[in-house]
């Protein structure tokens, strides 16, 4: 018995044996150069990569060797982004900067970018010579042996554009640190300054770095300016949950007010018709924009008459305040209905113009907006749209003053 079940084993590893598969190498280019071997040392100006790929037939060779240039690029972004992490650690180091962590920044986002930039860097990277290799492979006992072709590709990178790339990285991490060290120490306009000088010299540089700009001009209470950082950075990226994560800090960004040194105004509202219908007397909501803004409100006129300009003035210095502002604001008629949720809501537009004048009675700016409000009654959703006009109008205004 025991030896029966011996020589079905015997004949099972047999089977086994014969029906594992194979390779045998029939073909070739020409003699097989040592760098298919082992890649080559670097020379004086270049850096040398050996990319490698698989084809069914010697006519697929532009295929083939397309694949193995693109595996030589591969190798390049993985070298550049190994050495640009140990230099921008070795950098952030003697900054000072290893103790709060910046000398971990490298992430995901900047070994993306090297890929990409390698990538776009194609003319760079450059074919010296090539190899092929014919084999035919055996599968084994149950399948057909087919051919395959062993393609590989001898590839030469400037270390000119090595350093260049090396540079830029390093850059783009180490100011993007240096520029968070500047907020921390409440120098916000320092840290716009070296991210703006950073994006002029790489126009094209990474969302992260737009994104960190954002947040200085921000802290500045330069708002314009990190609207269209943001702007910048959303056009920069196809992720669409980045985009999203964009889009909301350009809410939060539009809801904020810059804050005001040493400002105070008197405020003139007039309502239009439409407009005074819906809001009577001086709603609380006037004033809010102001207050956000650290501008002291020395006294408030509202009406549906224009204010003789020559009394707002007057009332103006009687109440010591620096700025005189007048606001017109109108309603329009033409409402419209919709359905959100199964409630009729109204809707309905509002526009103000502001002008902002010296107590003296210059002009300093002028502005005029238009914004929708939406509400289950009429004169709720022009109340609504006034309130918002409003405090689009005074925004603008009290921005532009800010970068005076």
């Amino acid at each position: 018995m025991r030896s029966r079940h011996a020589v079905v084993l015997i004949a099972l590893c047999g089977l086994l044996a014969a029906s594992c598969a194979s390779e045998k190498l029939i073909g070739w280019s020409g003699p097989k150069p040592a760098w298919a071997e082992r890649p080559p040392d670097p020379t004086a100006a270049d850096l040398l990569f050996v990319g490698q790929a698989l084809g069914l037939n010697v006519l697929e060779e532009p295929v083939m060797r397309s694949r193995a240039m693109e595996d030589a690029r591969l190798q390049i972004a993985g070298v550049l982004g190994t050495e640009v992490e140990s230099q921008s650690r070795d950098r952030l180091r003697k900054l000072g900067y290893a103790p709060r962590g910046e000398d971990r920044v490298v992430g995901a986002e900047y070994t993306r970018e090297i890929d990409l930039r390698v990538k776009q860097s194609v003319l760079a990277v450059r074919q010296t010579d090539k190899y092929w290799e014919k084999w035919e492979i055996a599968p084994g006992l149950f399948s057909s042996s087919f051919v395959r072709y062993k393609y590989f590709v001898l590839a030469a990178y400037p270390k000119r554009e090595y350093q260049r790339n090396m540079s830029y990285f390093t850059r783009l991490i180490t100011d993007q640190n240096r520029a968070a060290a500047l907020m921390d120490a409440g120098k916000a306009r320092e840290a716009v300054t070296l991210l703006e000088r950073l994006l002029t010299d790489y126009p094209k540089a990474s969302v992260p770095i737009r994104l960190k700009l954002a947040d200085a001009c921000e802290q500045a209470g330069m708002l314009r300016r990190a609207e269209l950082a943001l702007s910048g950075a959303k056009a920069l990226t196809a992720d669409r949950a980045q985009r999203r994560r964009i889009d909301e800090r350009l809410r939060q960004v539009r809801s904020r007010m810059p804050v005001l040194k040493n400002a105070s105004a008197y405020v003139s509202t007039r309502f239009g018709t439409v407009a005074g219908k819906a809001v009577a007397g001086e709603p609380a909501w006037l004033t809010e924009p102001c207050l956000q803004a650290r501008v002291a409100v020395t006294g408030l006129r509202t009406g549906r008459q224009a204010a003789d300009e020559k009394q707002l003035l007057a009332d103006a210095r009687r109440t010591k305040a620096r700025w005189l502002i007048v606001l017109d604001v109108t309603g329009d008629p033409n409402a419209t209905v919709e359905t959100v949720y199964d409630n009729p809501l109204h809707g309905v537009r509002a526009k103000c113009s502001a002008h902002v004048y010296t107590a003296a009675g210059e002009l300093v700016t002028a502005t005029s907006t238009s914004e929708r409000g939406l509400a289950a009654t009429l004169p709720a959703a022009v109340e609504s749209a006034c309130k918002f006009a409003i405090r689009s109008a005074l925004r603008e205004c009290f921005i532009r003053l800010a970068a005076q």
